[in-house]
């Protein structure tokens, strides 16, 4: 069998077995009164209990509700459509307008009435806000705003709705627009907007086409005001360039800027300070003499703007020259040949460095220079410039260096003194150690060639005489020694072993280490009993008194706590909620096929009605296996008995709960039961037909295709608790295993019975291997 962790299933339902059939009447309504707890209740699931939700039928009406013009008090506070109401006035002459005497705030408009008000005349539909008024003769105000159009206040002939200014008499359709910011003739242009402007009262203006303040006098314009782009001056000499005007300085730039007709030098008004210096240039090479300066926007003739030369009476002297091995200073920075960083070194010899003075030089040490300098050679072929044995003329040995300066170091060099070389081992395995049976002569280890020739295993490397022997079957130390036979194994590779006297493959007793194991040895420790071949870790802890799975315990039910000869886990106890019925005697379940089920697996059953009290921890204790049928007369278990059940079946009771088709009772009988095990009654359905036929895999539906009951009450389960059977979407078997114990929930009694009065029984479907399966994962022996 398994071991499971058991929760308590909370299960009430209500049966009556002394009837052939069952009537089935409405729940009682607790919903207003907070059950039997006197606790305020929240029966809308708006989140306001009844002692602050003025409605608690209405999720919509509670104190964090928004007031609705509805006529109902939405938010709770007394008052109804507080904030929400809209104003209407009456609309005598259905206009769309009312008038503000009799207006009456409501949700919606009372017949007869406008959202709008301001009706100058609520009996006549012409006269309204906005009404069209376009009857200069008329003198009633149509559209309620206090003037009528056909008024001529400035007395020009025009009536108002004729003219666009009826308090200035020059101002009507028929005068003349002039420049003075007005519209004067009515036609909606004002001065340059208006094309029929009188141009006598304008002024003239000329494009400024680069902004500078000046105009060009061939572009005119008449106009009130200043365009965008047009000035009042017209004196600039080039409109298309913004620093040339009356206005500006005259500077070196090839233009005419202040519009004087002179340009640049030839401008006597020249800002000299844009001006260059020059200097003369007598020797014509292009760089002038220091003293000879003159200021101009272009250089004078025979003059330049360098004025670096050292000597102007020679023209092949001066800054831009190249120093050259001569003697003189061409380059004007008074220095001469060697002495000078800037000298052309194409006009010098090279010279090499000879630091170790064996006559060659060394071709890194290149000089440049116009007389050798102290230490330096012609020739260029050392190639180790600080030790005198190394030149063209040496001798190339082992040395890691190039003794004849041909190019080729030691093992690469044909020339190469053998006698001074080493012998090498192949090492193909890379282990560092070579097979002395393939050897070479050379300055330096070949690839894959080592010094030392120890190697037993050349293609090995795992295998050489630095190795440590481990358990692998090989001599890897190559000291003709293998595993357990060498006593210089690495034990940390070996294996603990211990001696496993009942052959159930755990072991107990002594330990030894080594390669392999010896007669009678396994790997582990664990057996608890080496002397019994059914007791170990594997084995499953079931009624027998022994610690049987190795776990340091014994099931919390193997103990004979009433003293009566039996441990409890062989004791089983059937409860029905109603009166006058036993499961083991008379009655409906007289001779049960469902008790006899469980007594012949060994068990010694007895039963009792319910009854007050009946429920004690030392009656709990003495038994293994509880069963607790419901029945609508059974009333509402107490909180203390919930905890006992919960912590007796945490301590490792097995708990069944068979329910009852619906009844008056509901979830009564479970109320009190505790929901910490994922199983909570909800409400009781009124029957359903038909058979569950699909199931989660469990032992407790093992070999089932389909089982039947009538009807139960319904419950939601969360986890840990697991569904295993369902009808009609209602669940009809369900599991749970909290802690040590474990708990079986029925939703119907029908299964029991030997033989029912409806569709469902012992004997209906697989109704019977479902209690037999029932029994066996309760009982655990």
């Amino acid at each position: 069998m398994h071991r499971l962790t058991p929760i308590l299933f909370l299960l009430a339902l209500a049966c009556d077995p002394s009837k052939d059939s069952v009537t089935e009447t409405a729940p009682p309504d607790d919903s207003a009164s907070g059950a039997d707890s006197g606790e305020a209740t929240d029966a809308d699931g708006d989140g306001f209990t009844s002692l602050d939700d003025c409605d608690d039928g209405d999720a919509a009406i509670n104190p964090g509700a928004e007031e609705a013009c509805d006529g109902v008090d939405n938010n709770c506070d007394g008052v109804t459509d507080e904030g929400v109401l809209s104003t209407w006035y009456p609309d005598g002459d259905a206009d769309g307008y009312g008038t503000s005497e009799g207006a009456v705030e409501a949700c919606e408009a009372p017949e007869g009435f406008s959202a709008l008000g301001e009706d100058c005349d609520d009996a006549d539909d012409r006269f309204y806000p906005g009404a069209e008024e376009t009857d200069c003769s008329d003198p009633n105000d149509y559209n309620c705003d206090g003037s009528v159009g056909y008024d001529d206040l400035d007395g020009d002939g025009f009536a108002a709705c004729q003219e666009c200014d009826d308090n200035d008499a020059a101002v009507s359709p028929s005068a003349t627009e002039t420049c003075d910011g007005q519209d004067n003739d009515c036609d909606g242009a004002t001065d340059d907007a208006d094309d029929s402007l009188d141009t006598s009262t304008a002024s003239t203006f000329y494009r400024d086409a680069d902004s500078d303040g000046f105009g060009d006098l061939d572009y005119p314009l008449l106009a009130c005001a200043a365009p965008e782009g047009y000035a009042a001056d017209a004196t600039d000499c080039d409109d298309g360039a913004a620093g040339v005007n009356p206005g500006a300085t005259e500077v070196c730039s090839g233009l005419d800027e202040d519009c004087d007709g002179l340009i640049d030098d030839a401008d006597d008004s020249l800002d000299t300070s844009t001006a260059s210096v020059f200097y003369g240039d007598d020797d014509g090479d292009g760089y002038g003499d220091p003293d000879n300066d003159v200021r101009a926007c272009v250089a004078p003739a025979g003059a330049v703007a360098d004025g670096t030369d050292c000597d102007d009476g020679a023209s092949g002297v001066n800054p831009g020259a190249a120093e050259v091995c001569s003697g003189a200073d061409e380059d004007c920075d008074g220095l001469i040949d060697d002495a000078d960083d800037s000298l052309d070194t194409s006009t010098a010899s090279t010279w090499y460095t000879d630091g170790d003075n064996d006559g060659y030089g060394d071709p890194s040490g290149a000089t440049l220079a116009c007389e050798s300098p102290a230490g330096a050679v012609a020739d260029n072929t050392d190639c180790d410039d600080g030790e005198g044995a190394v030149n063209p003329a040496a001798t190339e040995v082992c040395n890691d260096a190039d003794d004849d300066c041909d190019g080729q170091i030691d093992d690469a060099d044909a020339s190469l003194d053998l006698s001074t070389a080493s012998a090498w081992y192949d090492d193909d395995d890379e282990d560092g150690y070579g097979d002395p049976a393939a050897s070479s002569l050379a300055c330096d280890a070949p690839a894959g060639a080592v010094a030392d020739s120890a190697d037993c295993d050349p293609d090995d490397g795992a295998v050489n005489p630095a190795a440590d022997e481990i358990c692998d079957g090989d001599d890897n130390d190559c000291d003709g020694q293998i595993d357990d036979d060498d006593a210089d194994l690495d034990l940390s590779t070996a294996s603990s072993w211990y001696t496993d006297g009942d052959g159930d493959g755990f072991g107990a007793g002594s330990v030894s280490v080594s390669c392999l194991p010896g007669a009678g040895e396994v790997d582990n420790a664990e057996d608890c009993d080496d002397g019994d071949v059914v007791v170990n870790p594997d084995a499953e802890d079931v009624c027998d008194g022994l610690d049987t799975d190795c776990d340091g315990t014994i099931l919390n039910r193997e103990t004979d706590s009433d003293s009566d000869g039996a441990m409890a886990c062989e004791e089983a106890w059937w409860i029905v909620t109603g009166s006058g019925v036993n499961p083991t005697g008379s009655g409906a379940y007289s001779g049960s096929q469902a008790t006899a089920l469980l007594t012949a697996s060994g068990v010694s059953l007895t039963s009792s009605n319910w009854s007050s009290g009946v429920l004690t921890s030392a009656a709990l204790d003495a038994v293994g296996l509880l069963i607790i049928q419901g029945n609508w007369s059974f009333g509402t278990l107490s909180s203390a008995d919930s905890a006992l059940l919960r912590d007796w079946v945490r301590d490792g009771g097995s708990l069944l709960w068979i329910g009852h088709h619906p009844t008056s009772a509901g979830c009564a009988a479970a109320a009190a039961l505790p929901s910490t095990f994922g199983i909570t009654c909800t409400s009781y359905t009124t029957g359903w037909s038909g058979a569950a036929t699909s199931f989660v895999s469990h032992p407790i539906t093992d070999g089932l295709t389909s089982i039947s009951g009538l009807g139960g009450e319904e419950w939601t389960f969360t986890a840990p608790a697991q569904v295993l059977a369902s009808v009609s979407a209602y669940s009809f078997v369900a599991v749970v295993e909290p802690s040590e114990g474990r708990v079986v929930l029925m939703g119907d009694e029908w299964p029991y019975y030997n033989a029912g009065t409806g569709s469902a029984d012992i004997s209906a479907g697989d109704n019977k291997q479902l209690i037999q399966n029932v029994w066996d994962w309760l009982d655990r022996r």
